[in-house]
């Protein structure tokens, strides 16, 4: 908290995404309709400890920045709550497969398991 007795947070993810391909940029539309991300608005830049002053850094041309809502993992607990699908945990990902017959991802194990 601060002394002010407001608390802060601190989203330790990704700071933000942005998409490009058609497909992606309809389904982070229906997130954001769900409310599991709103767009990102707020300036970038870098603190100075010499000046104590923030340095905004102007990004033009940058493609339409995305948070999740409240937090970057609430995208990943929403899918995790989709029907078909099995969450596993503490399992890392080396390797995924786009199959073209099966019109599905794959998703392959760092120990090479087929984790389908």
């Amino acid at each position: 908290k601060t002394e002010d007795g407001k608390e802060l947070h601190f989203d330790h993810g990704a700071p933000f995404f942005s998409v490009s391909n058609p497909e992606v940029v309809r389904l982070v539309q229906e997130w954001e309709s769900r409310g599991l991300v709103a767009e990102w608005k707020e300036k970038f830049g870098s603190f100075d400890f010499q000046t104590l002053k923030f340095d905004s850094i102007e990004q033009e041309g940058l493609s339409k920045r995305f948070v999740g809502v409240p937090g970057m993992n609430s995208i990943c607990k929403a899918l995790c709550n989709e029907s078909g699908v099995e969450s596993k945990f503490g399992v890392g990902i080396g390797r995924v497969e786009w199959l073209d017959d099966e019109k599905l991802w794959s998703l392959i194990g760092v120990d090479g398991q087929n984790l389908g």
